[in-house]
């Protein structure tokens, strides 16, 4: 049975963020998840069917009770087609720069996160993850996603590469804010 791409396209649904660097780091958390709160709607595409396919998506994102943890829950579809509905934990770990992604049941990846820092500090710009992935049970993926984070807008994009090859675009999703709060 082939694993829909959409499960590994979709790298950040419960966010949780963890720092060992104290009050400083923790309220450089506690800003971000406030700036992902919210209801986002949008548009994904996935470009690794032809012609690509677009479909409407809404991201409900909540706080948690815990510091830094988002609780998201990906809506695809609507208006005629199939609604799915997807849930993902990720980790930041602003010590070691790196990401944490269980894909519940599709895999699990540990990412190199760059601009990590100069993104908790201003709560808002551009940061990109890179690493090893299971793409299509090809464990030889290389994986590329670039995050844009604005008060309004959020955005995507997600790069693979296999076995030394180029860089693909398989997915992207770009995101209105609807409502700061769920």
């Amino acid at each position: 049975m082939a694993i829909p791409l959409r499960l590994f396209l979709i790298p950040l649904l419960l966010v949780s963020f963890t720092c060992n660097g104290g009050a400083q780091s923790g309220s450089l958390l506690q800003t971000v998840q406030e700036h992902f709160a919210g209801i986002w709607v949008g548009i994904n595409h996935d470009y690794t069917v032809n012609p690509a396919n677009t479909s409407k998506i809404t991201i409900t994102v909540r706080k948690d009770q815990h510091e830094g943890r988002l609780d998201m829950e990906y809506v695809y579809g609507g208006e005629g087609k199939p609604i799915e509905r997807y849930k993902r934990r990720v980790i930041f770990e602003p010590k070691t720069s790196t990401v944490f992604i269980d894909r519940k049941g599709f895999g699990k990846e540990h990412l190199v996160a760059d601009h990590l820092d100069e993104f908790l500090r201003n709560g808002y710009g551009d940061f990109t993850l890179h690493g090893v992935v299971d793409h299509k049970g090809d464990h030889h993926a290389f994986s590329r996603i670039d995050y844009h984070l604005s008060p309004d807008s959020w955005g995507y994009e997600v790069y693979v590469s296999t076995f030394g090859g180029p860089f693909l675009r398989t997915g992207d999703w770009s995101l209105k804010r609807m409502s700061v709060t769920p």
